[in-house]
């Protein structure tokens, strides 16, 4: 990870807006091994995660700029208000398919990708 350039949180906004079909395999590759009803899917918002906390140094730096960070804030908190013992039902390859929280998800991430597009 590093923090000189937003290059890697692009390709995990990549994954987020993607097809639930297109995540299960992405899952699947990065843990070798064929997900089932009770994987758990937390990879997906980790990896935002971990990238989201450099967004406040690419901001200082001018990498993005405040509209994108505000997107990236945005996604940020759907996905914590996702979190929680209550919300592991979220947290399943069914919920990636039909659960409106993480159509959300993929409809803020393509938000936030076109913001990259353009700047």
């Amino acid at each position: 990870m590093s923090s000189s350039s937003p290059i890697s949180i692009i390709k995990i906004l990549k994954n987020l807006s993607n097809t639930p079909s297109n995540q299960v395999k992405y899952l699947e590759n990065l843990f070798h091994s064929e997900l089932n009803d009770k994987s758990n899917i937390d990879e997906l918002a980790l990896e935002f995660h971990d990238d989201f906390r450099l967004a406040p140094i690419w901001l200082d730096n001018r990498k993005i700029s405040p509209t994108i960070m505000e997107s990236l804030r945005r996604i940020d908190s759907k996905l914590d208000q996702m979190s929680g013992q209550e919300n592991m039902h979220l947290w399943t390859i069914n919920a990636l398919y039909t659960s409106r929280e993480w159509e959300e998800v993929r409809m803020l991430s393509k938000s936030c990708l076109e913001l990259f597009d353009e700047s």
